[in-house]
């Protein structure tokens, strides 16, 4: 049996099935446990379980950040049938390419992973913080999908939940599942991997990237960043603005990837008849460089606005490249 179970929160309409599908499938194919839950309004893929709207949480009006209340309450009917060390939370738009528990290992001695951990202390103006009344130091776990937890982390934080639901009521999913762990004075870490792949906005796929959210839209070709098609890019490169500044010195690696420069806007390079293009981490392109060369000179390149769909070319900002090793 595996050591982690999936539980994979969706709802089908005329309008997501497919995707639904293809998510709920792509976690199959990896050998993953996974387990359809949903609301008992809601239609769901078969086999899925269906969890109460009337539980001991209050499922709300607002379900779009109370995804937290399906999984609690669900954790909270089957805490004694409950079989797996792990639990990760997951919704429909989740895709996956590879196995979790391989993927997690290096994780399992934590009681709570996230793909992104904010804490009060470093943003206290984060609007979530404010509707949660408890004396602890308040984190947030976002955004609330591709979260493991251990099973007796889950299981102690949704009792948890049942005696101070009034103090959280009015935050979110995002919030309330890390500020309740913290409470109980759990070990939460940040899944080093995931921080720029999982995000709210739209996002392409990466071969050497395993989990990736938000997915709403059937996989195909076009989503997967394309490969350089040249290892002559590759190497060490500075990087600049306008006409001097430089940024950092950049590494170019021959998996696509760029190192050295732990900056969103610079995660990922392809490259394609001599022009080398810059993504972002959720795979806009950010920078053109046309006719790149390698004898030392700067390379102008176009700027971009980071938009997936609509790319603009920004003329009065541009960025440059030079060739270092």
């Amino acid at each position: 049996m595996a050591d982690t179970q999936i539980l994979f929160l969706h709802h089908l309409d005329r309008n997501n099935k497919h995707v639904v599908n293809s998510n709920f499938n792509s976690f199959v194919k990896c050998g993953n446990d996974i387990l359809g839950i949903r609301d008992e309004d809601t239609q769901g893929l078969h086999g899925s379980c269906p969890v109460t709207t009337k539980g001991k949480i209050p499922r709300g009006p607002s379900r779009w950040k109370s995804t937290d209340t399906v999984f609690i309450n669900y954790i909270l009917e089957s805490k004694d049938m409950l079989k797996h060390k792990f639990y990760m939370l997951c919704e429909y738009d989740c895709y996956c390419e590879c196995n979790v528990d391989t993927y997690c290992d290096p994780y399992m001695k934590f009681d709570v992973c996230a793909p992104h951990v904010v804490t009060q202390k470093k943003e206290k103006d984060w609007g979530w913080f404010k509707g949660i009344n408890l004396s602890c130091d308040l984190v947030g776990l976002r955004p609330s999908v591709f979260l493991l937890f251990s099973k007796d982390a889950i299981v102690a934080i949704a009792e948890k939940y049942v005696e101070i639901w009034g103090d959280i009521q009015n935050s979110n999913c995002e919030a309330r599942l890390g500020s309740v762990a913290s409470l109980l004075g759990m070990s939460i870490v940040q899944f080093k991997e995931l921080s720029f792949n999982v995000s709210w906005g739209k996002t392409k796929f990466k071969r050497n990237n395993k989990l990736y959210h938000p997915v709403k839209s059937q996989f195909d070709q076009s989503q997967i960043i394309p490969e350089p098609d040249s290892n002559d890019f590759s190497g060490v490169w500075d990087f600049g603005r306008k006409n001097s500044e430089k940024i950092a010195t950049l590494i170019l690696q021959t998996d696509g990837t760029i190192a050295n420069y732990d900056q969103y806007n610079e995660t990922y390079w392809s490259s394609s008849e001599g022009e080398v293009v810059f993504y972002s981490g959720r795979g806009a392109i950010t920078s053109r460089f046309h006719d790149a060369n390698s004898d030392g000179r700067k390379c102008r390149g176009d700027y971009y606005d980071g938009e997936i769909d609509g790319e603009k070319v920004s003329i009065a900002d541009y960025h440059w490249i030079r060739k270092v090793i």
